[in-house]
């Protein structure tokens, strides 16, 4: 009987430790290592920083013989995350616009960080800047944002609308570096298709400015108003429904974009259909 009772009392002490339960165990970290090179091309100096972010937390390792993440020269460069995250990528703080998708356990070997593509501080994610063929509207726009000083920033973005007029699409007071977004809502000023689309970054560190204009190009056609890509008989009947002798003027339907609505352009569009 004490032999019985001795394993009930173990037993007792692994579970009450938590120690069979697979769910506690984290998942593997996604290992990167490769080559880091500076504006001259050459290998970058030891202990230039490399860091990876992901979900605002920041990963970081540094640079020995031209590399990082080799264990026998330097130390592993592990990031943390969860299935499909983006990781954006920075040496010594200045990004490297070059991202990568975080895989459980993934290893990437041939990873590097080129400083001839990292000299921008301030610049667009998404759309890229002078992207093509993009989607209507876009996911998103957003930009990192990167002060040497640390300073506390302002954080202002704005779309020039289709009738030339800057207008403030959101804004971020009292922020640090990062990455700041604003999603487009589905409406008819964001679905234009075959155009072009002009937005900027302005951000104030409490003693000077940065202001940088981006653009991106939507797909599709311009014909396409009902953005079901493709042109036919309701594209041209939605333009004539929306002629501006009975509705108010929409610059979506004037496909001829002589400011107004009118058989032109249900015509245009009935001839361009697909």
């Amino acid at each position: 009987m004490k032999k019985v009772l001795m394993v009930y009392v173990i037993l007792g002490v692994l579970i009450s430790s938590g120690l069979v339960f697979a769910d506690d165990v984290p998942s593997p970290p996604h290992r990167f290592k490769g080559y880091v090179f500076d504006e001259n091309n050459n290998h970058a100096a030891d202990d230039t920083n490399v860091s990876g972010l992901i979900n605002n937390v920041y990963y970081n390792t540094t640079v020995k013989n031209g590399k990082y993440g080799y264990p026998i020269e330097t130390e592993e460069f592990l990031v943390e995350g969860e299935e499909g995250d983006l990781i954006y990528f920075f040496v010594d703080g200045v990004s490297t616009q070059q991202t990568a998708v975080f895989e459980v356990g993934g290893l990437n070997i041939d990873f590097s960080s080129n400083l001839n593509f990292s000299m921008e501080k301030t610049h667009a994610i998404t759309p890229e800047n002078d992207a093509i063929d993009v989607e209507r509207p876009p996911s998103e726009l957003s930009v990192y944002v990167f002060d040497a000083e640390q300073d506390t920033l302002d954080v202002y973005l704005k779309w020039r609308t289709h009738e030339e007029q800057w207008v403030l699409l959101t804004s971020f007071s009292g922020v640090t570096n990062g990455i700041y977004s604003y999603i487009p809502p589905y409406e008819n000023d964001w679905i234009w298709g075959n155009t072009q689309y002009i937005w900027s970054i302005h951000v104030n560190d409490g003693t000077s400015w940065t202001n940088e204009t981006y653009t991106y190009t939507t797909g599709g056609s311009r014909y396409d108003v009902n953005n079901d890509n493709k042109v036919n008989f309701q594209d041209a009947g939605l333009a004539w429904i929306h002629r501006t002798s009975e509705v108010p003027y929409d610059g979506l339907y004037d496909v001829n974009q002589d400011g107004k609505v009118n058989f032109q352009d249900a015509g245009l569009t009935w001839i361009n259909r697909d």
